[in-house]
């Protein structure tokens, strides 16, 4: 044979060696996927679907091996080529193609294909959205020991999504996962134990399975965790722990945590008093929209406290929370444009305020719009608003309120309305006790116009609007 023929077989037989080698070549990235993608039509898994991209560059040429590896039936190889399909890595992106190998994969027992093509019914990301089947291919990865499909399929049997509600078996997978380290998994599993939802409470495992969510950072589990340890629920109290998992927490951006650590500044529980930091913190939840910090912090700027006094600042925040429905920081608001702190009063303003504190249920508010409508102050003047903003109030325990209302009835001159005058009297005199010149003169006018009967009917109810006060307060 001459030299020429020998190179030139000896160059076929390298190059089909080279070809098999190829073939048989996986590449051995298998981790799952879960990126989102808007939902695409249902996809026929006897064919591959054609690409739904025309005119994009061709395919890089490790695609085509691992297309040749996956047609021969290799798992691993379909799940590879379905996450390329899926995230446009050397390929067009075409989802309904990742379905397509994603569905070979699954159905040849591969955990993780099993777990993304669960994701894909659930999210009806290249497929028809279809719980029941989530739930399916979730299972099945479940059963192999996929973490993430066990908390997949424990949210699934919690929320009755695919499957029938089941708690136990909520419980089961939570669990399941959670020993595996998932901290989502471990995060809720700790809520189930805290609450008794599907498992007898019990709070110190709440606190176990928070701390290992927690040590993950887990921002939630933090916070949980930081509670837990500032009542002592199912561990030691100690606050200077509790402040510590909500700083941890807090830097994540947990807001309910930025605003506990602010007030543990502010009071020095667990850390030394510091109203600078206290600031830093409520600034943060409150920029976050935490509607407690906003107030909290409207009153720090209103009062000068770790901060120069700024009237201005101050309505800012309780505009702020006043706007989430804070009455509180409403009723402020109505004081502050009360008051001449911004330059002078606007008791239009203060009305408005007053009024939304008021209808917010905030009983200070209900009794100064009242006194604003006695007096025809930022409102036009109307005794029946008055009377009626009064009534308001003193049945929330407002003890001053009582004492108007039972005044402006009595000077109402309608024998009618005498009976409710002494009812509120007597109310006023079980909120606030004392003899009062005041209420001693009104009470002897009414009782020289009322019977024994209607004096006693009058208290009896008193004393039974104050008890259910009393209740409602406990």
């Amino acid at each position: 044979m001459n030299t020429y023929l020998r190179h030139y077989l000896i160059t076929c037989l390298t190059i089909g060696l080279a070809c098999l080698f190829l073939i048989g070549s996986i590449p051995l990235n298998a981790s799952a996927s879960t990126d989102a993608s808007p939902p695409a039509s249902e996809t026929n898994t006897s064919t591959p679907p054609a690409s739904s991209a025309p005119g994009t560059t061709a395919a890089a040429p490790e695609i085509n091996t691992l297309e040749r590896a996956a047609r021969r039936g290799n798992a691993e190889a379909a799940f590879n080529l379905a996450l390329r399909y899926e995230n446009g890595n050397g390929v067009a992106r075409d989802q309904a193609k990742a379905v397509y190998w994603y569905t070979k994969s699954a159905e040849a027992g591969f955990a993780s294909a099993q777990f993304n093509l669960g994701i894909c019914y659930d999210q009806g990301d290249g497929v028809a959205l279809d719980p029941a089947k989530a739930a399916h291919w979730y299972a099945m990865a479940a059963e192999q020991g996929h973490a993430g499909a066990q908390y997949n399929l424990a949210l699934c049997y919690e929320n009755g999504e695919g499957v029938a509600a089941d708690q136990s078996k909520a419980i089961h997978w939570y669990t399941q996962a959670a020993e595996q380290g998932d901290s989502d998994a471990q995060y809720n599993l700790a809520i189930c134990y805290e609450n008794g939802d599907g498992v007898t409470a019990d709070q110190e495992k709440a606190v176990y399975w928070y701390a290992k969510a927690a040590e993950q950072g887990d921002r939630d589990a933090q916070y949980n965790l930081a509670l837990c340890y500032d009542a002592g629920q199912g561990v030691e109290q100690n606050h200077a722990t509790a402040v510590h998992w909500y700083r941890q927490a807090a830097e994540q951006g947990q807001t309910s945590a930025q605003y506990n650590l602010a007030v543990s500044y502010e009071d020095g529980e667990g850390v030394e008093k510091n109203q600078e930091r206290a600031i830093y913190w409520y600034t943060k939840a409150a920029e976050a929209g935490k509607s407690a910090a906003q107030y909290n912090l409207a009153l720090c700027y209103e009062n000068g406290d770790g901060v120069d006094k700024n009237p201005q600042q101050a309505v800012y925040w309780y505009t702020k929370a006043a706007d989430q429905g804070d009455s509180n920081s409403m009723y402020n608001l109505g004081v502050l444009y009360e008051s001449e702190a911004l330059g002078r009063s606007d008791y239009a303003l203060a009305a408005a305020w007053y009024r939304k504190a008021a209808e917010a249920g905030d009983p200070e508010a209900a009794f100064y719009l009242a006194e604003f409508y006695e007096d025809g102050t930022g409102v036009a003047q109307n005794t029946d608003e008055a009377l009626r903003w009064h009534l308001i109030a003193a049945d929330q325990g407002h003890a001053d309120a009582a004492m108007r209302a039972a005044r402006l009835l009595h000077e109402l001159e309608e024998p009618q309305a005498w009976p409710k005058a002494r009812l509120y009297l007597a109310l006023n005199q079980l909120l606030e006790p004392g003899v009062r010149f005041e209420v001693r003169l009104l009470q002897e006018a009414l009782d020289a116009k009322l019977d024994a009967d209607q004096i006693i009917q009058a208290k009896n109810q008193a004393q039974t609007l104050y008890d259910k006060l009393r209740s409602e307060a406990e």
